[in-house]
């Protein structure tokens, strides 16, 4: 049985798909006019560019809807408007009737999407998705960045139980929202009208002095999925890329597991700067929160007055050997039970026995990848 949250979300989703056939029915009146035009002469370049710019729309938010149908000829037509034709083919004729082929196969996909939403909105409770739990302070930020008003909409029925929702349509709105406002979350589409791409809107901020994203966890909501673009959005610090048309499951599963991390932290206790760096990048670009301690002193202080999630804990530092830090902190009743990861350089058998020994949840050997330490954290933490 579904929990409430989730009986929710089905009852908004068939509220939502339910406009969203009356937005299909608005985007075939249009289409219907473009296979008119097809079959009377040749488009133009704007005509062209209109067809492309809808197709576009349709092919990333159909299957989102419960609609692939629509998705597959929307990227059909997209990917044929896109296209160079040859020569030839221009002088024949043969890419503007492959053109309106297209157009005719995605007004059929429409005509085929009634059928579809009616049949899933019988399945799903007929319920508002009303927000509770976003409107309490304490919630994550989400800002949703996206031109498509469809994608805002579905994003905030599957987000509102769990956050608080902000929305931009352009690159422009999305800069005062991050300015004004310094989202928890980012989720951003690529291709949008305006001056500037989701992946230059981030270039940018990043190129800033005081970076503004500095925290926020980025996810790209795109239908660009080419290897130079993902290669960007990683350099630029995306956490995670999805392709459009996407599953809602899917967004709300990944943001509801980094909201829930973000409630959790982690203690770094290690004397080397470069290895806290890491261990905090990725720790945090994964949803934790973190703190740090560079010698046993201050990890002491820290473990008195605070009480993490788990610890990373290197066995040599200065101030108290970790091993000792360690029995410490299972001789507390109110940390006894916390997790405990040693990652150290010793690899020797006798050193993993004494760790073990004295209470360690795990032992990861330096050098190690960040994601295995991260991957062991999400475990323990679990």
């Amino acid at each position: 049985m579904p929990d409430d949250a989730e009986h929710k979300l089905l009852g908004g989703m068939a509220l939502l798909r339910r406009n969203y056939v009356a937005h299909l029915e608005e985007r075939k009146g249009e289409l219907l006019g473009f296979a008119a035009i097809g079959e009377s002469r040749r488009y133009e370049d704007d005509e062209r560019s209109a067809i492309k710019d809808m197709a576009h729309k349709l092919a990333g938010t159909g299957a989102t809807y419960g609609m692939p149908a629509v998705s597959e000829a929307g990227r059909t037509l997209e990917l044929l408007v896109r296209r160079a034709p040859s020569t030839a083919e221009l002088e024949l004729g043969c890419e503007d009737d492959a053109l309106l082929d297209a157009i005719q196969a995605l007004i059929a996909a429409i005509d085929g999407a009634e059928d579809t939403a009616f049949r899933l909105s019988n399945a799903l409770p007929a319920l508002a998705a009303a927000s509770n739990f976003g409107k309490h302070t304490e919630a994550p930020l989400v800002l949703v960045v996206d031109d498509d008003p469809y994608i805002r909409e579905v994003m905030m029925s599957a987000l509102q139980e769990s956050a608080r929702v902000i929305m931009a349509k352009n690159s422009e709105q999305a800069l005062r929202k991050i300015a004004d406002e310094q989202p928890d979350f980012l989720l951003l589409d690529d291709s949008m009208p305006g001056g500037m791409s989701g992946l230059q809107l981030l270039e940018h901020l990043r190129a800033m002095p005081d970076d503004p994203l500095l925290g926020t966890t980025i996810i790209m909501v795109t239908a660009s999925a080419a290897a130079d673009s993902v290669r960007r959005a990683a350099t630029a610090g995306v956490t995670d890329y999805i392709a459009k048309p996407f599953s809602i499951e899917i967004i709300r599963e990944k943001i509801l597991k980094r909201i829930e991390r973000r409630r959790k932290t982690v203690l770094v206790v290690d004397d080397d700067e470069a290895i806290r760096a890491i261990l905090g990048d990725a720790l945090e670009t994964a949803g934790f929160s973190t703190t740090f301690a560079e010698d046993g002193h201050i990890a002491l202080q820290r473990l008195r007055t605070e009480r993490p999630d788990l610890v990373l804990l290197d066995r040599a530092i200065p101030g108290c050997d970790g091993i000792a830090i360690l029995q410490e902190i299972r001789r507390s009743p109110r940390l006894s039970k916390t997790p405990v990861i040693m990652v150290t350089a010793n690899r020797d058998a006798a050193s993993i026995h004494l760790a073990r020994k004295a209470g360690a949840s795990d032992y990861c050997v330096k050098p190690f990848k960040p994601q295995s330490v991260v991957e062991r954290c999400v475990r323990l933490t679990r």
